[in-house]
């Protein structure tokens, strides 16, 4: 660096001798890369001979102070393509044909919807309120299982449709309306298990309410009785 400043003033004395000039000077660089120290410099650079530069054979491009162009992030890769996108939150769980997404998430089936699945056996997601309506005779016959859900409201309308259904611990309600409905029903440890029975032989046999104070006279179950209602 020396050497190159003081053959600039070499030729500058040169030209004043010749007469080709009437001054000489040696432009700066901007004061941004001016320094006592190394401390002054970042970006790579060091200090020598008052002037943050880079060593030899290392990339201009690491300079801390190079601008952002355009709002890119100076560290960011040309090559990375825009950001990605988060996982959408609104996707409905499987086996739901349907779904109303918010504080309470619904999961619908509706056995009647292309999508639905009604002949294997149903599972309300978990941390999920489910509403079931088997709607096709013979639909939902091979379970219905509420165990890991919030509440349950489960409509059998179609001749055949509901058996050995699980309530889970909230609230359970199945409505028994079509012909011979019903069949193998355990509302088990739900705080509120209400089962209507107004199908010709709905509810005929195996129905389990939560206790012996529960159940109706028809073979459903009834969550205002004694204290069959224990939810918070």
């Amino acid at each position: 660096m020396k050497v190159v400043i003081a053959w600039v003033a070499l030729l500058c004395a040169a030209a004043l001798v010749a007469g080709t000039a009437t001054s000489c000077s040696i432009s700066h660089r901007s004061d941004q890369y001016a320094c006592t120290v190394q401390a002054d410099c970042d970006g790579g650079r060091l200090c020598v001979d008052g002037l943050c530069t880079f060593p030899p054979g290392l990339d201009a491009s690491l300079d801390a102070r190079a601008p952002v162009i355009d709002g890119a992030h100076p560290d960011a890769h040309p090559d990375a393509g825009p950001p990605v996108d988060a996982p959408p939150t609104d996707v409905c769980p499987q086996g739901c044909t349907s779904c109303d997404f918010g504080p309470n998430k619904v999961c619908h089936i509706d056995c009647s919807a292309p999508n639905a699945a009604c002949g294997a056996q149903l599972k309300c997601p978990p941390t999920w309120n489910c509403d079931i309506a088997c709607n096709t005779q013979g639909s939902c016959r091979n379970g219905i299982s509420c165990a890991a859900s919030q509440d349950c409201n489960i409509v059998c309308t179609a001749p055949g449709s509901c058996r050995n259904i699980a309530c889970g611990t909230g609230t359970c309600n199945i409505q028994c309306d079509g012909y011979n409905t019903c069949r193998g029903i355990a509302c088990g440890d739900s705080c509120a298990c209400d089962i209507t029975c107004g199908g010709n032989q709905s509810c005929a046999d195996n129905i389990f309410c939560t206790g012996p104070q529960c159940g109706t006279f028809d073979g459903g179950c009834n969550s205002t009785l004694a204290t069959c209602n224990t939810c918070p």
